[in-house]
């Protein structure tokens, strides 16, 4: 039967007239359960076969199904077998294909071209260089050819050349989706002849540089049109009686031989090839695009039917970096496009929303140039009657599909032009909040912050703290509910923020790529800091720029050492700009090493820094943020990788590996929160790969130090604990020494101490972790919050005349800190090499710690007649002492307040010796129930022995085995108060008397279990009897 519906097929597609579809019916099927979907995309399709008007996606949907006469009854059956709810669409397919093509009998002339009907490739063509011809700002393109030798035609409209953007259309990649070419060529036309009257059509004419493909698959397409009206792929042999090749699974993405979302079987509609590439449509169009790849900015392919907007990614269900972008350009598409004429579509990746697929053009398109791609899925019935059509959509149709699409697509370029340029705070208020009490506390840490919404300057971590928040217009009410409420006292402290913003970018019209010297009369770009970096290692000998780590994007982090003493100097790490919102920080460091480079003799506490420190200094960690900051979103501040579906970033400063824990204090567990620390330590590829080198370098540093603004604070360990760090006085000194100097040049006045205590309880801090891991110490700067000699307040947005007075002083107090921990001794080698060449040993100095590294603190023990000599050492290393015991034998003393010879009873009132604490742990044995444990144990192996004549020894551990701690049958025991019984099992056939010790071979097992089990019958039975296994145990 097969064989003869083949046969009178293949008679009909070499008849002149395109094969017929009389009596065709189309049901619409609800696909209610995976059984529904599975047997649907499972059923025999193809030439004679069913087909889908309306492609089955998932559940939840409804796929519209081509039932041939010859197969009625069969679709009945399968339908009242899976129990399909099916419902009639059209009873003749015919009839609506009649209605696609009214017009037939002649070829109209181009400039008579009918853009409200289908057309030839030939005729499109024609048409296309028609355009060239009348409008200047058209080129006719060509981007490929197609197995039976037609060239991929289409155009360029670009009225501002080397200007524009690009926007790229494909269509009718699948020959039988007619309406995408139909709408294709309205499009261009209406971009064309699009008046002042449009302003939003004219500015996608205007302002855009589109390549527009009406048909890409042309041979297909005529197939379609003069043979078989449902063919979908290319026209290439495939074996010998299968062609075509599915050309939308034939892209390099993913691909694979019967990949998810496509067959390998060559006579299947979703074929994805032999390989990919295999067909030379796809070939020759994926070159092309890649020869314009520079021009591009987003991809879009037209499809149709099912009312979708899709994006990347379709093989696999994890989300797309750029998530949240895809989502909100895809957002505002849809919402614009069902304005018009109501039409609703969904959206989301192609995995999620419509199917798993391999091989499809815009995952190609990302994953090779990275710009946004989108897949349309027109609309498959008429919005205002609700008559359906799936892919066969009659000539009427192309204007309105179309008007809602161009409409979608302003739109879509609006919101791609909004993410491409900063968002603005115009008349954002920022407001000082004083926290007073836990209630206040909660309701500010449950204020949700984000793009246009709130955002915190620090986050609210406790009571008696201040903080600052950035409130949006429309918001302006709520926050007034939420103060009134939790009775918040609220300075207003910035009128419009976005002044704030404005005063940081005083040249952003400049683009700084061109700047002619690097200053700081603005903040830079990453790549024009690395670049002046790079120029310093150019001219100067000590120089040399260094790598630290990779970002999430692929960028290089980049500092550099300088070294004027190498082998000599002592070193100190500078971190900066962790944070991607505190610009200052790195427009301070690299003003700070302009200075160390150019300090001049007679500023001698600087150029003692440039002459006799080893310094590491990385301007800019976070690089991707930093980026972001500067072109999307001023106030974001951690990484830019993708977490979840629809939030991306980790703060990078809650998330080193020191007491780190997913929300832990000070942290977020929440993705989308502005402190998140990540799913795990180190989980980000910036603090891991800085980390590591951090690690590299751990001989040559002595000092850490983190850049951060703006809270005018000095910080120190620990953030995780309000217990002092054990460098505490030392630490302390250091960070007086500090402030007072940074108070002199202009006045500003810093807080210091430890993290927990000064500005808020945190963990998984780079600081910290330098503390922890290196030993030495790590220090937090918070730059200063405003203009100390105008009192001017600018939060964390310091405009760049403030980089300079801000560096002085900071620069002052790193003079003054260095001298302090110099004098401390955590700067030079001297102190420690004078405390290692001290002797010890009976009668002489003993350590209670080896001295091992700079920034220890040690525990000395010196008698009596050594004394003087200790002065010595101290004053001519200038060591720093502090007396912390007077006589050492006093606490000799102490520890033995009741020495005797005997012990009358063992107790912990005094220590013990071997032999008493021996004959002690013996004595332990009367007390685990010695009898009835022995009893029970006696009984077991006794029982154990009758099978296969296997002889256990018994008792207790110490004594049968060996002595052992922390065993389990102990900690039952002791923390229980039941028996705790320990098996170690025969070590040989007992039959035999073969020997293998732990290593039992197979036919082992049932012996030895068979015997083991017989004890525990008795073990059982003499527990019992003893009443260990009644409910109130005997302990």
């Amino acid at each position: 039967m097969k064989l003869l519906i083949l046969f009178v097929c293949s008679l009909s597609l070499i008849a002149a007239e395109p094969a017929r579809f009389d009596n065709y019916r189309v049901y619409s099927v609800a696909i209610e359960t995976e059984d529904h979907l599975s047997t649907l995309l499972t059923v025999n399709r193809g030439i004679g076969g069913y087909d889908f008007l309306v492609e089955p996606r998932i559940v939840g949907t409804k796929a519209d199904i081509i039932v041939p006469p010859h197969m009625q009854d069969d679709f009945e059956e399968l339908a009242k077998g899976h129990e399909f709810n099916v419902e009639l669409v059209f009873s003749d397919l015919q009839q609506i294909i009649d209605r696609e093509r009214p017009q037939q009998s002649f070829q109209r002339a181009a400039e008579d071209f009918d853009v409200n009907a289908y057309h030839s490739t030939e005729e499109i063509n024609e048409w296309l260089y028609y355009l060239a011809e009348q409008y200047p700002e058209v080129q006719v393109i060509r981007g490929g050819s197609t197995f039976e030798g037609r060239d991929i035609i289409g155009i360029n409209i670009n009225r501002k050349v080397d200007e524009n953007p690009g926007i790229f259309i494909e269509a009718n990649i699948h020959a039988r989706e007619w309406i995408t070419s139909g709408s294709t060529v309205w499009l261009i036309n209406k971009l064309l002849t699009a008046t002042d009257a449009e302003p939003a059509y004219k500015d996608l004419a205007d302002n855009i540089n589109w390549y527009i493909f009406p048909v890409v698959n042309v041979d297909g397409y005529e197939y379609s049109r003069n043979v078989y009206r449902m063919w979908r792929k290319t026209r290439s042999r495939q074996g010998l009686i299968c062609q075509g090749v599915d050309p939308n699974r034939n892209w390099d993405s993913s691909w694979q031989a019967g990949g998810v979302g496509a067959s390998d079987n060559m006579c299947d509609l979703d074929f994805g090839g032999p390989n990919a590439f295999s067909e030379i449509e796809t070939r020759t169009l994926s070159e092309y695009i890649l020869s314009i790849e520079d021009k591009l900015n987003i991809y879009i392919s037209f499809h149709s039917a099912a009312e979708l907007l899709l994006f990347p990614w379709g093989h696999t269900a994890d989300p797309v970096a750029g998530y949240e972008d895809f989502y909100a350009v895809a957002e505002a598409t849809v919402n614009a496009l069902e304005a018009r004429h109501g039409t609703v579509y969904r959206f989301g990746s192609i995995n999620q929303a419509i199917y798993p697929a391999t091989g499809g053009s815009i995952d190609w398109t990302f994953l090779r140039m990275g710009i946004l791609s989108y897949c349309y899925e027109f609309r498959s019935r008429n919005t205002a009657t609700g008559e359906r059509y799936g892919f066969i959509a009659p000539p009427e149709e192309i204007q309105p599909n179309s008007e809602e699409v161009l409409d979608s697509l302003v739109a879509m370029v609006a919101k791609a032009r909004e993410l491409a340029s900063p968002f603005r705070f115009d008349n954002f208020k920022v407001y000082r909040v004083p926290i007073k009490v836990e209630e206040q506390l909660k309701a500010l840490k449950g204020i949700r912050t984000g793009a246009n919404s709130y955002e915190y300057f620090e986050e609210p971590q406790r009571t008696g703290q201040s903080v600052d928040i950035l409130v949006p217009p429309h918001l302006e009410k709520d926050f007034d509910t939420i103060a009134e409420t939790n009775r918040l006292h609220r300075e207003l402290i910035v009128e419009n923020f976005q002044e704030l913003v404005d005063k940081e970018r005083p040249n952003v019209e400049k683009d700084d790529q061109d700047d002619e010297e690097f200053g700081w009369d603005d903040y830079h770009s990453i790549d024009t800091i690395n670049a002046w970096l790079y120029s310093l290692e150019a001219l100067y000998d000590e120089v040399t720029v260094v790598k630290g780590g990779t970002t999430y994007e692929g960028r290089d982090i980049l500092g550099v050492n300088i070294n004027r003493k190498p082998g000599q100097n002592p070193g100190i790490f500078i971190e900066s700009q962790i944070h991607a919102n505190e610009w200052i920080a790195s427009g301070s460091a690299t003003w700070m090493i302009n200075k160390l480079l150019t300090a001049t003799p007679e500023e001698t506490g600087i150029r003692n820094l440039a002459d006799n420190i080893n310094w590491y200094i990385f301007p800019l960690i976070n690089a991707d943020g930093y980026e972001y900051t500067r072109n999307v979103y001023r106030m974001w501040r951690k990484t830019r990788s993708p977490q979840g579906l629809i939030c991306n970033g980790v703060d990078p400063n809650r998330n080193w590996d020191v007491f780190w824990e997913k929300g832990g204090i000070g942290s977020s567990a929440n993705i989308c929160d502005g402190t998140f620390a990540g799913p795990e330590a180190f989980s980000e590829i910036e603090t891991q790969t800085l980390s590591e080198y951090i690690l590299s370098l751990q001989s040559e540093l002595n000092f850490y130090i983190g850049f951060h603004s703006a809270a005018n604070m000095l910080l120190f360990p620990w953030g995780h604990t309000p217990n002092p760090a054990t460098n505490y006085v030392q630490f302390m000194e250091i960070a007086e020494a500090a402030v007072t100097a940074l108070h002199a040049r202009h006045g500003t006045v810093y807080t210091y101490g430890p993290v927990y205590s000064t500005i808020y309880p945190t963990t998984g801090i780079s600081a910290d972790w330098v503390h922890y891991a290196l030993g030495i110490p790590g220090f937090t700067y918070e730059f200063r919050n405003m203009n100390t000699e105008t009192g001017e307040y600018y939060g964390g947005l310091a405009p760049p005349d403030q980089i300079q007075p801000n560096a002085e002083e900071v620069l002052d107090s790193l003079v003054a800190l260095v001298e302090k921990a110099t004098e401390l001794g955590y700067m030079t080698e001297e102190q420690l090499k004078a405390l290692k060449g001290i002797r010890t040993g009976a009668n002489s100095y003993e350590y209670f710690e080896e001295p091992q590294r700079t920034g220890q603190s040690v525990d000395i023990l010196v008698p009596p007649h050594l004394e003087k000599d200790f002065d010595s050492i101290a004053e001519t290393n200038k060591l720093s002492r502090k007396l912390i015991v007077e006589n050492f034998q006093e606490l000799v003393d102490k520890e033995r307040p009741n020495a005797v010879e005997d012990d009358e009873e063992f107790g912990w009132d005094d220590y013990h010796s071997i032999d008493t604490i021996n004959a002690w742990l013996y004595s332990l044995e009367a007390l685990y129930d010695e009898v009835t444990v022995m009893e029970i144990a006696e009984a077991t192996v006794t029982a154990l022995q009758a099978r296969y004549g296997t002889v256990y020894t018994y008792g207790p551990i110490y004594s049968t085995i060996y002595p052992a701690t922390g065993s389990s049958p102990d900690w039952v025991h002791y923390t229980l108060g039941i028996p705790g019984f320990t098996y170690e099992f025969r070590n040989m056939n007992t039959e035999t008397g073969e020997y293998y010790g732990a290593l039992a071979p197979p036919d082992q097992i049932q012996p030895n279990a068979e015997e083991v089990l017989d004890s525990l019958v008795a073990l059982v039975q003499k527990a019992t009897e003893l009443g260990y296994m009644t409910v109130t145990k005997q302990k």
